[in-house]
């Protein structure tokens, strides 16, 4: 079976008033990290599912997919499941159920 990465969190920083805040993905340490675990899945032969350019999107609609705590929303969760389910669905052997949508 071909492994999967899914990019959950990019992790924290603290600010000058010392609060935890997520990393942002478009930051130089978020860009960073994301650009490890790109090299990992290639290195891997692994799918990458990545949400956080569909979070860059949904933001420029005034969506968010990230609370102030750094934490997923609704939306963000939603968009990691389709990021997921993009990948997902191409795979051999889950083609049949997942892209049909039936059980038989």
């Amino acid at each position: 079976a071909e492994p999967v990465l899914l990019v959950e969190h990019l992790g924290t920083v603290r600010g000058d008033d010392g609060a935890a805040r997520a990393v942002q993905a478009d930051a130089s340490p978020g860009a960073q990290i994301r650009r490890r675990i790109a090299a990992l899945a290639d290195r891997l032969d692994a799918s990458l599912a990545d949400p956080y350019a569909a979070f860059a999107r949904s933001e420029s609609k005034g969506l968010r997919p990230m609370g102030p705590d750094g934490l997923w929303t609704f939306v963000g969760h939603r968009l990691a499941a389709e990021a997921l389910f993009d990948v997902l669905k191409d795979k051999p052997a889950l083609r049949g159920p997942l892209a049909t949508g039936k059980d038989d």
